[in-house]
């Protein structure tokens, strides 16, 4: 997903682990348009309910939603998170 998002923006991203590649495409978004970058963030709990039967899973799910929502808010007043 953050592939094809950074694709989609004509962006050139180093960092391969999920965080790195999320803050990368926060910061080089905003050096490229010098706006401030909006995360909105949809239904960010349904992979967790999705796989309650399998706790593995959801914890990874949440794991990564947690990852995002940090990296959003660290990255203030260059991204506003929005759900």
């Amino acid at each position: 997903m953050l592939l094809k998002i950074s694709e989609s923006l004509g962006l050139d991203c180093e960092l391969r682990d999920i965080q790195g590649r999320f803050g990368e495409i926060i910061q080089k978004a905003h050096d490229k348009c010098g706006q401030p970058v909006v995360v909105f963030v949809d239904e960010y709990d349904k992979p967790i309910l999705d796989n309650i039967d399998h706790p593995e899973v959801a914890a990874e799910s949440g794991r990564v939603s947690r990852i995002f929502t940090l990296c959003s808010r660290n990255r203030m007043p260059t991204c506003s998170l929005s759900s």
